[in-house]
């Protein structure tokens, strides 16, 4: 059953590996068509701003390489295989494929097999995989485009709202629902007094939206864990970046990646952090 877990896993890896390929693209025509509509501007503002195809979604065209756009062989396809049956290069232009695509497969497999083995109701197994799916995307997007889209986030927080109408996850609706309040409110008054201080943003309302998608799910109890770790990871990821001379003091970097992965720490350790 262990095995069965972590192959869905990889599958599904291998769709948010899609997912964080595409979502950005798509949501970069939707703004620039935004835009256009917007400023009234003439209808060749509508050329394409990037090299794909016009049907361009989670599910069309069929896989590319990104480099050359040649159709990738089914056998390469294969989650976590096919990266190194493809030798971790595009077989037509030989560009190398990131790592992120085993990556995110064997990160959505481990963590699917880890879920399966801690529990054994099936409801609350499917729970735990869509909240870790969700998240893992999230972190990816945002770590490489600082985005937080709210086609990502409200999904996610509606969602979690589900599967604690019955307080599956979070111990009752009651405590989700404040939960997705306080997790909201508490960055928002946080960057609003940093706003005050410095005229300047400490940080975007898709990270409000995500600490409060994943307080509905976790619950009130969760709050000061995920802030306290994601904070820690934060500081110290920037130190480390800093030190080794990546980046200046006034950088920014992204807040969601460290929210996602104290949120997955908080959610396996519930029996320790969560009351």
């Amino acid at each position: 059953m262990l095995l069965f877990y972590f192959v869905v896993g990889i599958c599904i890896g291998s769709f948010l590996n899609v997912v964080i390929f595409r979502m950005p693209i798509m949501l970069q025509r939707k703004w620039h068509k935004e835009g256009v509509d917007i400023l009234n501007l003439p209808p060749d503002e509508y050329k394409k701003i990037d090299q794909y195809p016009d049907l361009f979604n989670l599910f069309m065209p069929k896989s590319s390489c990104f480099n050359c756009n040649t159709p990738i062989k089914y056998i390469f396809n294969i989650p976590i295989l096919g990266y190194f049956l493809s030798h971790t290069r595009c077989w037509s232009c030989k560009k190398p494929i990131p790592i992120q695509y085993p990556l995110v497969e064997i990160l959505t497999g481990c963590l699917f097999l880890y879920i399966g083995y801690l529990h054994y109701d099936i409801y609350y197994t499917l729970s735990l995989m869509i909240f870790v799916s969700f998240v893992l995307v999230i972190i990816f997007i945002d770590a490489q485009t600082f985005y937080l889209p709210h086609e990502l986030t409200t999904p996610f927080a509606l969602i979690g709202v589900l599967c604690n109408l019955r307080g599956m996850i979070s111990g009752g609706l009651l405590n989700s629902i404040i939960g997705g309040f306080i997790g909201y409110f508490s960055l928002w008054i946080i960057n609003f007094i940093y706003n005050l201080i410095t005229k300047k943003n400490g940080m975007g309302h898709g990270d409000f939206r995500f600490l409060s998608g994943i307080l509905i799910w976790v619950g009130i109890s969760g709050f000061i864990p995920i802030v306290f770790i994601s904070s820690l990871l934060g500081i110290s990821y920037f130190i480390v970046l800093y030190l080794l001379k990546k980046i200046k003091l006034s950088q920014a970097i992204p807040f969601g990646p460290f929210l996602g992965v104290a949120s997955i720490i908080v959610l396996f350790s519930n029996k320790y952090f969560v009351l």
